[in-house]
């Protein structure tokens, strides 16, 4: 399942929900019992926000610290993320009194496997970063030892005998 499937999944079960409650708002119960089941477990992860047409907050779901500025905050990085689902409410004539809106935003879930391909190349590229920098400085560490062990020989044959031929170069 890929990122853009598991997001269309997620606004599908938004939009059902803001269905139910269309539902329930304009009295149909007997069609709103097909929705209850589906709703409440399928919903467990994805924060929403439900207002007025004013902006009052009615209702939220999944949102971690319901405290009156953190349901503002994530009001306002939902209203900047998607757009709202717009649900009409009717009245026995089935005429628009008004209307609730639906904010939503990313489960974590989702957030977790949007991020998850950088991190991935991150912490890729630093473990060849690393591989790298240790087989260069081995390298380069052995080249100084053979160059250290070639001076020496060469100044043991020149300090015994300054005029023989024994310096292997």
């Amino acid at each position: 399942m890929t990122i853009k499937e598991i997001k269309e999944r997620e606004i599908r079960t938004i939009e059902r929900y803001s269905k139910f409650i269309e539902l329930v708002a304009n009295s149909e119960v007997e069609s709103a019992n097909y929705f209850v089941d589906d709703i409440l477990i399928e919903n467990n992860s994805i924060p929403l926000i439900v207002t007025d047409s004013v902006g009052n907050i009615i209702e939220y779901k999944n949102i971690s610290e319901p405290s009156k500025s953190n349901l503002f905050d994530q009001l306002w990085s939902m209203k900047k993320r998607y757009e709202p689902i717009k649900i009409n409410i009717l009245d026995k004539e089935r005429n628009e009194v008004g209307y609730q809106l639906i904010y939503y935003n990313n489960s974590k879930v989702l957030d977790l496997l949007i991020i998850a391909p950088y991190f991935i190349i991150s912490l890729t590229f630093l473990i060849l970063l690393s591989i790298y920098l240790i087989s260069f400085y081995s390298n380069k560490s052995e080249r100084d030892r053979l160059w250290t062990g070639q001076s020496t020989e060469m100044m043991f044959c020149f300090c015994v005998n300054p005029l023989a031929q024994c310096c292997p170069l």
